[in-house]
């Protein structure tokens, strides 16, 4: 358990301004309608998250967009972003990861900090393993922030040994 941490504690335990990626792709359309549909059953929309509609020309609430995966799939909904609130997985909080929606992939990124630990890691790594259940064929790397073209190696190891038990 210690184990993963030991390995990749460095890549979460000190705060440097930056907010690294993890990525989950490639997915198919409805993978990400049915990831996004999942996370947003186990989390909360931060409430001034907004949305540009192609389909309204104006900027949206998220939380008041009935499935903005799927409308975004359609072409109704421009890429987007916003905070998860309250992930608790096992009972562990995860600290405040934010996720981006594009065109077959969706990211995840996080604040480095005093709010990570062992058993945030081991939640973490939890929520992709369920992820990777709705989209099995998906790589899930990490990567610094605006750099997903250099995953690091050794996060995608110790997630593939984690996910694999």
């Amino acid at each position: 358990m210690n184990n993963y941490w030991n390995k990749l504690k460095h890549l979460f335990e000190h705060d440097d301004g930056s907010l690294p990626d993890i990525f989950i792709e490639p997915v198919t359309d409805q993978e990400l309608i049915d990831i996004y549909g999942w996370v947003s059953s186990i989390s909360n929309t931060s409430t001034d998250a907004i949305v540009w509609s192609v389909k309204d020309q104006c900027d949206l609430l998220i939380a008041d967009i009935d499935d903005p995966a799927k409308k975004f799939v359609a072409g109704e909904l421009e890429l987007f972003r916003h905070t998860l609130l309250n992930l608790k997985i096992n009972d562990v909080e995860i600290p405040m990861l934010t996720v981006f929606i594009s065109t077959n992939s969706i990211s995840f990124d996080y604040r480095m900090g005093t709010g990570w630990g062992a058993d945030q890691l081991l939640a973490l790594f939890e929520f992709f393993h369920k992820i990777k259940s709705i989209a099995p064929t998906a790589r899930v790397f990490q990567a610094c922030e605006g750099s997903d073209e250099n995953p690091n190696l050794i996060f995608e190891q110790e997630f593939e040994r984690y996910h694999q038990h």
